[in-house]
């Protein structure tokens, strides 16, 4: 394909779709590509009040402890709210304001930025919307994996209550 000026050409590498799941891992990030973007679509929860959480695959291996520094932030028309961690053994994806049950849907993208030295860190950012019994939020995130050199291969995403259902989408953008 052509790439867009300014840019790669978006090219799909794998799905995963969640149903009644507690936890749902995407995986197939290397060095091929210099950018990877993961769409997440439709992600609702069972229960009300739920926070959507993350680690990342780190080398291969599942990092559970981190240490992860994020940040989240909710606009609506009535307030702003941000949420943020530094050395946190997860991140958050979603808090409990926009991650809200059945009547909510969450969806949002992720650009993840590999590790390019021994001294450079793998981070992502992220946006997205959200809709909770008809109150549109709009959510804006960031993350970076403590660790220098870092090979980010995948992410999992788990609610802290309940189960959840979604689909995420792994994409690759080559721009060197």
């Amino acid at each position: 394909s052509t790439a867009p000026a300014g840019g790669g050409a978006w090219t799909y590498i794998t799905s995963v779709t969640a149903s009644g799941a507690t936890t749902i891992d995407l995986t197939g990030m290397d060095n091929t590509y210099d950018q990877y973007v993961i769409l997440a679509r439709n992600f609702n929860s069972s229960v009300s009040s739920n926070n959507l959480r993350g680690y990342m695959y780190v080398n291969g291996t599942l990092d559970t402890t981190g240490p992860y520094t994020y940040q989240v932030g909710e606009i609506t028309n009535a307030y702003y709210n941000l949420t943020s961690s530094t050395g946190a053994s997860s991140f958050s994806v979603g808090t409990q304001a926009i991650f809200t049950g059945v009547s909510g849907r969450l969806s949002f993208q992720l650009n993840f930025f590999a590790a390019r030295s021994s001294t450079e860190m793998a981070n992502w950012y992220g946006n997205g919307v959200a809709s909770s019994v008809g109150t549109p939020s709009h959510v804006i995130n960031s993350c970076t994996h403590e660790v220098a050199s870092a090979l980010i291969t995948g992410i999992r995403l788990y609610c802290t209550a309940g189960t959840m259902d979604g689909e995420l989408i792994l994409y690759g953008i080559k721009t060197s």
